[in-house]
């Protein structure tokens, strides 16, 4: 048995019959995973109790829409051990894109906008249960057109305006392209030509 710091706090025996010794006048320490080790009264037999806590929550990710997410828990504590996993303080169930809704690693697969929300995981055995702290789930969405540009005319020497209108998680980039060749400097949402000439004819 060790603290979290490395300190040898005593040792178990077999398993069997369950022997050790503890270095503790009390018979009670307390080791680094947050067990309490209790010895008997000739300090011969030792157990051991687990208050489980999650001792490495899950961490806040950010996933491109379609990918998989992966969400877990460390609880520091031995079984047996229940498991939920909720989003936005609803339990869970395995099915669609879910798996693993009560198990320690939950799978979330081809994420979509659904999917993004706060997560968190109940953990619980025979002393009670705890919940993880809140962490966010980001799903970042593809570009998509909403609005495309529309077909113009334009006298020689007029003015030409074309504009999209497109949706997916920010920042959007732009770039406009004239007969499938790239337009310098043509980064912003619309694309405006002025003074236009014969030259200006073509497919954007």
């Amino acid at each position: 048995v060790f603290a979290a710091a490395g300190t040898f706090l005593g040792y178990m025996g077999d398993s069997g019959e369950r022997l050790g010794q503890l270095r503790s006048p009390g018979g009670v320490v307390l080791d680094g995973a947050q067990r309490l080790w209790l010895a008997n009264a000739n300090n011969a037999r030792v157990d051991g109790f687990c208050f489980v806590h999650p001792t490495v929550n899950p961490t806040s990710q950010s996933v491109a829409e379609g990918a998989t997410a992966t969400l877990a828990v460390d609880s520091g504590c031995g079984g047996p051990l229940s498991f939920q996993w909720v989003r936005n303080s609803t339990p869970l169930a395995d099915g669609g894109s879910v798996s693993g809704a009560t198990n320690v690693m939950l799978t979330l697969a081809s994420v979509t906008a659904t999917e993004a929300g706060e997560y968190a995981v109940w953990v619980g055995n025979a002393t009670g249960t705890v919940t993880s702290s809140p962490i966010t789930l980001t799903v970042i969405l593809r570009p998509f057109i909403t609005s495309p540009p529309t077909d113009q005319t334009a006298p020689p020497g007029g003015t030409a305006t074309l504009s999209v209108t497109a949706g997916g998680s920010p920042p959007l980039f732009y770039q406009w392209f004239h007969n499938g060749q790239e337009m310098s400097a043509q980064t912003n949402r619309d694309l405006t030509l002025a003074n236009v000439s014969s030259a200006a004819n073509g497919i954007y």
